[in-house]
């Protein structure tokens, strides 16, 4: 979905009694900044208008902080079904309403005047035309790297997820460099892939890791079928309660198996995937323990080279000095033999250098 917003007028609607926004919902005024301030977007206690009339006082407000001169891109992680896609899509919708003249769901919201906003989220393809749900993912991205503006709001949910995982990961970083280096813009990015938040080394202070919050029990969830004669108890499959918070951090659990026991996935399907996940993720720790190991012994290797080298530079630096010494001695000495003898040995000294 793409919104294009060319200009800004609060509409009467403004003007109207205070019951017509609900006030009781806390429906505010939004403020803009004049158009020479940085972009920028601040929400407090935002919420989604549609599932707050649905949830009402159980439905959690979240902030939103973001601008051109400080932080201006949030990199949003967490399980599934915990609150990512809510969120963004709050923020968007919010961004909207205030750039109609509309009052907006939150305590307090100021925001400059965007001339578009941006979404890429979902996954549908175009079969008539031939293209897959991947290059449906890719044509949406490339419409917005080409068009959105340093004045723009974009949000992006799961891109790359259509590929395999490197070509995804790949080509949803590189996505999010070109928008934080090119355009400096400001993007909510949504991903499950934990490389991603190796861009804020390269973009420090500028981009912020965050993830929706959930409590995990360590009591385990057992999966028993007696029909099937299956039963299995595994980490993947731990307890956990959503909270639906925006909080500082990176996730690094998606819980994909306790979404696969919600829809109702065949308990013998589960049990296959939670013993593959533990053998994945089994892998995973010996190759990241075998890789400290080898820079380890790296390092060891390098330490007991430079011992190695030490004695041959030593050596190196005893010859010069012999060879300073002996053209020393030369300007001071009174005898024409001796001062031949020495020019000999500085000689004879620098030679051997020379041949190693």
């Amino acid at each position: 979905m793409n919104v294009y917003l060319s200009t800004c007028t609060f509409f009467p609607i403004c003007n109207q009694s205070p019951s017509v926004f609900h006030f009781l919902q806390n429906y505010v005024k939004p403020n803009f900044v004049p158009e020479n301030e940085a972009s920028q977007i601040h929400v407090k206690n935002g919420r989604h208008p549609v599932l707050e009339s649905l949830l009402g006082e159980n439905f959690v407000p979240n902030d939103t902080d973001l601008q051109a001169d400080g932080e201006y891109c949030q990199i949003v992680t967490g399980p599934n079904m915990g609150g990512k896609s809510c969120y963004i899509r709050q923020v968007a919708l919010i961004t909207i309403m205030a750039q109609v003249g509309s009052f907006v769901p939150a305590s307090s919201a100021r925001l400059h005047v965007v001339d578009a906003i941006y979404t890429r989220m979902g996954a549908s393809d175009s079969i008539q035309q031939g293209t897959s749900t991947f290059y449906e993912e890719l044509n949406e991205a490339s419409n917005i790297l080409h068009n959105c503006s340093s004045r723009s709001l974009v949000i992006i949910d799961e891109l790359g997820r259509g590929t395999s995982t490197h070509d995804g990961v790949a080509i949803a970083y590189a996505t999010l460099h070109y928008l934080l280096e090119e355009k400096k813009c400001i993007v909510i990015f949504v991903t499950h892939y934990p490389k991603i938040l190796d861009i804020q080394r390269e973009f420090e202070g500028s981009v912020g890791a965050y993830h929706v919050s959930y409590l995990s029990t360590r009591k385990l969830i057992e999966i028993t079928d007696e029909k099937m004669d299956i039963s299995t108890e595994s980490e993947d499959l731990r307890e956990i309660t959503f909270l639906y918070k925006l909080v500082a951090g990176a996730s690094d659990r998606s819980f994909g198996l306790n979404v696969a026991l919600l829809a109702q996935i065949p308990l013998r399907c589960i049990k296959r995937a939670s013993v593959m996940a533990a053998k994945l993720q089994e892998e995973l720790s010996d190759r990241e323990e075998n890789k400290l190991l080898r820079l380890m012994e790296a390092r060891e290797s390098s330490r007991e080279a430079g011992l190695v080298c030490a004695q041959p530079h030593k050596e190196l630096m005893e010859a010069c000095r012999r060879v300073l010494c002996d053209m020393t001695s030369t300007q001071s000495s009174n005898g024409v033999t001796d001062t031949l003898s020495r020019l000999k040995n500085a000689q004879e000294v620098a030679m051997k250098v020379i041949t190693g």
